[in-house]
């Protein structure tokens, strides 16, 4: 009897930190993937803004 109890004690325990673990990973890595974009999104806006910043001010010159 206290072997099944054991037995289901255990794999209750096993299947709830397994689903824990689960969650802790699967947030770490969506915050992981999340902050890559936002560094390349922010890259990506910067170069752009900067470029159109350069066109902008050139035009400007040229037209003086």
């Amino acid at each position: 009897m206290t072997k099944v109890v054991t037995k289901v004690l255990t794999k209750l325990v096993t299947n709830a930190t397994t689903r824990v673990v689960t969650k802790v990973v699967t947030n770490v890595l969506i915050n992981v993937l999340t902050n890559a974009m936002t560094k390349v999104l922010t890259k990506v806006v910067t170069n752009v803004v900067t470029k159109l910043m350069v066109t902008a001010a050139m035009t400007w010159t040229r037209q003086r």
